[in-house]
């Protein structure tokens, strides 16, 4: 994928960019992390483990995400800059990218599996079917997205509102860091919520000091201090707004299986690859339609007040209304209350549960 070749006319270019990344991101990438994210389901049926593991999903994709941004330009300036410093540079995170791979499937167990006996194969169909009916299952899938959109829309967004409204975009890492350096906190204490709220209410929470916050940060538009500030707390309600979001998908899963008798653990599990690459994908389309449609000007020092209106769209009031859509729909989420004896039928019904698979 690092590899173009320099020789080759554009349109080669960009054929030979189309089908390595999407070989890399729409095929390779969710070809690991499909059966990965159905694993909360199949190590544990306890909820509050299942939260847990998903806690520990997102602390390691923040600081995955860390340890990148903050040594790839370095390093590859120290490589001599260029497309072969790129590819050595790419190789080495490839590398310790394998490592930690092969060091997570070795070292975790499926336990939570039906015995052999009650074990069956679901056509495809029928497992598509199981998670189109099942309620909470939607209901989660859409919560995922609008947490997600807004996370894209405020980190795509970030530089614009460094350069256009704080005037400088040397602000836009240390309001980035302020907002990742808090999501790593909010990350290390959401267990606590969720231990004494539920994945539900803990979600609630996160989502309306996003909301609560991005507005405040609207109405104190070009105010460095209060940027950071905002950033930090919006940091900490996103951490607890994402932190559950793993083990809300395997909730369900068990919901869809207690009652349509399909476990459909890797399709329903599957929805957090495939909602994550949409979120992207469209918040990104939607900046650069902003942008446009404003006549955002990189070269000016000052933006016309359209520009600033389009910017503030994008890094605080989409978040307000990604949060307070994401809140209706959690409004409707009652399974945190029934989970206990959903599980509890569930394990009867399969005649027994293999701890030891």
């Amino acid at each position: 994928m690092l590899s173009v070749p320099s020789g080759s006319t554009e349109i080669v270019k960009y054929i030979y960019v189309a089908i390595t990344y999407n070989l890399f991101n729409s095929i390779c990438l969710t070809a690991v992390y499909v059966p990965y994210n159905s694993m909360t389901v199949s190590m544990t049926s306890d909820p509050y483990e299942r939260g847990i593991l998903g806690i520990f999903v997102m602390f390691g994709a923040i600081i995955g995400t860390l340890a990148v941004q903050s040594t790839v330009d370095n390093t590859t300036k120290a490589l001599g800059g260029g497309p072969a410093a790129w590819r050595t540079a790419g190789i080495v995170y490839a590398l310790i990218g394998l490592a930690l791979h092969l060091f997570c499937f070795f070292c975790t167990k499926e336990r939570n599996i039906p015995v052999a006996s009650e074990q069956k194969k679901i056509p495809v169909r029928d497992e598509i079917r199981s998670v189109l009916t099942n309620k909470y299952w939607l209901i989660v899938v859409g919560t995922t997205f609008f947490t997600l959109f807004f996370t894209g829309m405020v980190g795509g967004s970030g530089m614009y509102y460094a350069k256009g409204i704080l005037g400088d975009t040397a602000h836009y890492a240390t309001m980035a860091n302020a907002l990742s350096i808090a999501q790593l906190i909010g990350m290390f204490l959401a267990f606590i919520p969720m231990k004494k709220l539920g994945k539900r209410n803990t979600m609630m929470l996160g989502l309306i000091i996003v909301g609560a916050i991005s507005a405040v940060q609207y109405l104190l538009c070009g105010n460095l201090i209060a940027a950071l500030v905002c950033n930090a707390l919006r940091g900490i309600g996103a951490a607890l707004a994402s932190a559950v979001l793993y083990g809300m998908v395997a909730d369900s899963i068990d919901y869809g299986e207690w009652k349509t008798g399909i476990s459909a653990a890797g399709i329903g599990s599957s929805a957090m690859t495939f909602v994550t690459k949409i979120a992207a994908g469209l918040s990104t389309v939607l900046i650069g339609f902003l942008m446009d449609s404003s006549a955002y000007d990189a070269t000016l020092s000052i933006q016309s007040d359209t520009a600033v209106r389009a910017i503030n769209l994008c890094y605080t009031l989409i978040p307000v209304i990604c949060a307070v859509i994401a809140l209706i729909l959690l409004s409707f989420y009652k399974l945190d209350q029934i989970l206990p004896q959903i599980q509890k039928e569930l394990n009867e019904r399969r005649g027994g549960v293999n701890h030891e698979a």
